[in-house]
């Protein structure tokens, strides 16, 4: 069985895309990250909704979070991310692990604000 690796295959019809940086309608609110903000080097084609790959831009999102909070003075509280060290598979294939931790309010069940 394939497996549907394109953004769409995740995100649905919600997903927008465009290789120009315009949009021609917003139908509801939306956050937009330009392709050049998201880490892991990711290109127009791996961003596009019919020829990218999920994993790799939520690889990316993980990844430039991880550094963003890295090299903040003071790190929220109330949610961590944390990486581990590269594990090599073989010579040609390394893994590595994310965690994301959040604090909810039980009430809910919404992320605590930050004291």
């Amino acid at each position: 069985m394939s497996i549907n690796i394109a953004p769409t295959g995740i995100y649905s019809s919600k997903y927008e895309y465009s290789g120009d940086g315009s949009f021609s309608s917003a139908s509801e609110a939306c956050i937009r990250i330009p392709i050049s903000k998201i880490g892991g080097d990711l290109d127009a084609t791996e961003a596009g909704q019919s020829t990218g790959d999920y994993r790799k831009l939520l690889w990316g999102l993980l990844e430039e979070n991880y550094n963003h909070q890295e090299g903040l003075e003071t790190s929220p509280s109330n949610m961590t991310i944390s990486r581990s060290g590269l594990n090599f598979i073989d010579e040609d294939t390394a893994s590595r692990t994310y965690t994301v931790s959040f604090r909810y309010s039980v009430s809910g069940l919404d992320v605590e604000p930050e004291s």
